[in-house]
Order: structure tokens, then sequence, then C-alpha cells
């Protein structure tokens, strides 16, 4: 890549350098719960980025990143949620570092938007009912095979064998990892032939990275299943690490260096221009403002929807835990969670999100249709219990498992939802839980009244 020389002196390094370590330090202080520090693939995600943000396209100072920023810090200041600042303080970041060397190449954002705890939350939130496909798809194929296979839910029964497709088939970690790998592979390419991929191909390879991954997952399903190969089996992550090479990383691999080689285009020569310091100057303080205004919203946001402490529910004992306003309901045979959900675009304490946190793995994911009420069941196992579980979303008017329905309908100014979530030692009590559920409780009067 060539640049121009700009000779650099200390005091023209310090200011963006100390913007740098503000704003990291402000964003790490009100997003520490927040982002995934515990995971290997966020630290390969920030990795990714720093390796974007070392290559631009020219010297040519840029306003984008500021002008995003900008709207992102109002829409933040407007609705306080994490992912909005998440984005906004990142935005911010990489206004300084253009401001300071260029015009940063698009994948950055495309390193930032696969590193963002968004993007782990979608799949988190849709990988299972995924699988859930994949696992139809896959005994319909077994079934050529052998004809008495069958599913239900995320188990394939055959020969009298009954195999579960766990999490790690269409898991987070997979999906996302490819998809920084893919990043990763075409910024070191780009940086050793000199070239730049323009944003349409690389759109199009993360979606051909996407369909290697359900593709690897499905030959990974058939070939455990069909051998009965099972996780106590050496064999069985023998044959998952082989699926991955052979139908996953390889494809990138020769993808990567295929388009990088015949859709690039040479990185333009723009000589540097005169900083225009006013406006540079005006549009960081305006940044600075906004983000303290952020951050300031951020921690004074509104509690979740509250519940009427006065209604009480016969047969159960009550309690509202303070911290996420969430509304915990202790029977003879059940744990029953009731969690607010205050808006649209707010996030819904998921039961994958919470029980996975508290050390449990789900298994055997059902979607459970009883006339026209539906819930998801599951199966939650650590090293000492098993319990079963069973989820849904609920307003006291209407209840689905879909989370466009809930979503749409609040944003149209139906009443607030929540997520229902029942947990109990065994399957029986489980079915009994939710019937006697629907019968004894009420969420309109469990609701507070000033909603």
């Amino acid at each position: 890549m060539i640049t121009f020389p700009i000779q650099k002196t200390i005091l023209h390094r310090w200011p963006p350098a100390l913007a740098m370590v503000v704003y990291l330090s402000a964003a790490f202080f009100s997003l520490e719960s927040y982002l995934r520090w515990q995971s290997p693939v966020f630290y390969l995600g920030l990795f990714t980025i720093f390796l974007t943000c070392r290559e631009t396209t020219t010297r040519q100072p840029s306003f984008h990143y500021g002008i995003a920023a900008i709207i992102t810090g109002i829409i933040t200041c407007m609705f306080p949620v994490k992912t909005l600042f998440f984005f906004f303080a990142s935005f911010i970041l990489f206004y300084v570092l253009e401001s300071y060397r260029g015009k940063l190449t698009h994948l950055s954002l495309f390193a930032l938007l696969l590193t963002s705890p968004l993007c782990s939350h979608f799949i988190l939130q849709f990988g299972f009912t995924i699988r859930l496909h994949l696992t139809a798809i896959a005994g319909h194929m077994l079934k050529v095979m052998v004809p008495d296979t069958t599913v239900r839910g995320n188990i394939i029964i055959m020969n009298g064998s009954a195999y579960a497709v766990d999490p790690a088939c269409m898991g987070l970690n997979m999906m996302v990892t490819s998809l920084i790998t893919g990043i990763l592979l075409i910024t070191l390419r780009q940086q050793k032939l000199d070239t730049r991929v323009r944003m349409l191909h690389t759109c199009i390879l993360l979606g051909c990275i996407v369909l290697l991954n359900i593709i690897c997952n499905l030959m990974r399903i058939l070939v455990l299943s069909y051998y009965n190969i099972l996780p106590e089996n050496i064999l069985h992550d023998i044959a998952g690490i082989v699926c991955f090479v052979v139908y996953l990383l390889l494809p990138v691999y020769m993808l990567t260096a295929w388009m990088v080689k015949k859709r690039t285009s040479r990185n333009s020569l723009v000589p540097p221009s005169k900083p225009r310091k006013t406006i540079y100057s005006l549009l960081h303080i305006t940044l600075f403002i906004l983000f303290c205004t952020a951050c300031y919203t951020l921690q004074k946001r509104p509690p979740a929807i509250s519940f009427n402490p006065d209604a009480g529910i016969n047969g159960y004992t009550t309690s509202v835990l303070p911290e996420k306003g969430v509304l915990k309901i202790e029977g003879d045979q059940s744990l029953i969670y009731i969690k607010p959900i205050p808006n649209c675009y707010a996030g819904e304490h998921h039961p994958v999100f919470c029980w996975t946190g508290s050390g449990y793995t789900f298994t055997k994911i059902k979607l459970q249709a009883k006339q026209t009420f539906r819930y998801y069941t599951a199966q939650l196992e650590n090293e000492k219990d098993l319990l079963f579980t069973a989820w849904w979303y609920d307003n006291g008017y209407t209840y689905t498992t879909e989370q466009w329905q809930w979503r749409w309908e609040m944003l149209k100014g139906k009443h607030p939802y929540a997520l229902i979530n029942i947990t109990t030692a065994t399957e029986a009590e489980l079915e009994k839980e939710i019937k006697r559920f629907k019968q004894t409780v009420n969420l309109k009067k469990l609701w507070n009244n000033k909603l």
C-alpha cells in the first residue's frame, strides 16, 4: 500500500491518543457487564478490528464515522440502550482514527459488527430455531438410507438410538469465528497484495460463509447420527473438526484468495489534503458533549417495567429481583420467572442466556403446540441436575413464541410483553405447572397500575 510521508511529532500524536484513552476508559466502565470478555472469539474480533484499522484506503480526511457517531449518539441519548452506546463509542473511536490517519476501509465496520454483542445475541437467539430446521432436514435425508428414522425436536431417532443435536451444531462460536476469520483473511491478503476488495464482494463472501456454516453443520449432524457417534466418543470431536476443515475452513480460504485476486482494485493515490481544523474541532467537541450525555443517560436510565406488589398469587411465593425488575414466583414444584420487556428494541433476558450463565446446557429443544397455545420446551443439564423448562412471550392479552411478533406489536403501541419461563424437576410437573400458571396467574393484574 502506497502512503505519503507525513512527519509527525509528539505534539501531533498525543491528542488523538489521549482522546482514545478517555473514550475507551469511559466505554469500558459503561459496558463492563455487556461485553463478552471471557470469550476467545471476542478477542479474535478485537485483533481483526486492530488489523483492519491499521489499513487505510487514502490519506484523505473523512467525516463518515463522525456523522455516524453523532446520529447514534443522539439516538442513544433518546433510547439509552447499551447496544446503541456500544456502536456510538465505536464510531467515535473510528472517527478519531480517521481524523488522525485517514479513511478506514469498510472491513473495519464489518469486523465491528461481527465482534459486537448484537451479532452474538442475534445468532444465539435464532440459533436453536435454525438447529431445529437443520435437524428436520437431516432427518429427511437419513430417512432415505434408514426408513425408520424419526425426528422429535432436536432429537434424531434411528435404529432405536436417539441422537441429540447439541448447541455445538449451528452454534454461536463456529458462525462468528468463521465470519471474523473471513474478514481477517481478506485484510491480510489486501495488505500483502496492496489491493482493496469492494464492499459488495465482501458481503457476497460473508453470505457464502454463512451458507458454508449451514452445510458444514448439516454434514456433521449426518455423519454423527448415521454412525451413531456419541459425545463421549473421541471420534465425535474428530468428526466435527474434519467437517469444519473440509466443508468450511478450506472453502473459505480458497474463496478469499480468489476474491482478493480477481475482485479488487488498486488503492487510489489521493494526496493528503490540508485538514479543515474548524470543522474537525467542532465535531470533536460535539461528540464529546454527546458522549458525556450518553454516559449519564445510560447510568440513569429508567428501571424496567415494575409489577404490582399487592397482587398475590394463590399457592405461590412471589418476590421481585431489584436489578432486573424480574418477578420470581416459587411453587412447591416449580420456579417461575416473569421477565418484563420495557420496549420493542430491548433485550428480553432469554432463558438461553440466563440458564447458560448459571452453568446449564440446553438440550432437546422442542416447539410445543397445544391447540392455539405454542411454547418452547428444553432440558437443562449440568453435572448434578436435570431440569425441564418452558418459555413463551405473553402480555396478558396475546401469547407468542415469535420474536418479531411481540416486537412489532409493541412498536405499534400494544401492551408491553413479558417472557414467561417455567422450570420444574420433571417433564410431567412442567406440563402441570404450565396449565396451572395459565389458570391461576393473571398478568393483567400483575402489571403495575402506572402502566
